[in-house]
């Protein structure tokens, strides 16, 4: 599994998709956020790293995550059709969220987890969530 020290770096998309950071558990991978208030689904992709501290120590495992956002205030989530491009929205951000992660660290961990998985999982509790609580 990982060392004692775990950070996870949360690139969030703000403005034109600066960077910020922060620390976190491996528990914090998932982050519920959405519904009718926010109207958006959080899509967060992660990746284990492997730091090398010096040449001679074997280093540390540390967890960075990038965060980006997928809006629906345009969809209208009664609607199969508006579900469907909701969820395509999300699978398209994950896919992006990891390869930009994949190009800032390309030297995963090799128990770092599947990226588009994790990050799919996360955000489809999501769209389930808010397509639920969506009249019809």
């Amino acid at each position: 599994m990982f060392t004692s020290r775990c950070v996870a770096i949360v690139a969030s998309a703000i403005s034109a998709g600066g960077f910020v950071s922060g620390r976190a558990t491996a528990q914090d991978d998932v982050l519920i956020r959405g519904g009718a208030t926010s109207m958006e689904i959080t899509v967060i992709a992660p990746r284990l790293i492997h730091r090398e501290v010096s040449r001679t120590a074997s280093g540390t495992v540390e967890a960075v995550s990038l965060t980006r956002h997928v809006g629906y205030a345009d969809l209208d989530l009664s609607k199969q059709s508006d579900v469907r491009e909701l969820e395509q929205r999300v699978g398209e951000m994950a896919k992006v969220a990891c390869d930009q992660l994949a190009a800032l660290y390309p030297f995963a961990a090799a128990n770092s987890p599947d990226c588009i998985r994790q990050a799919l999982n996360g955000a489809m509790q999501q769209v389930r969530a808010v397509t639920a609580a969506a009249p019809h």
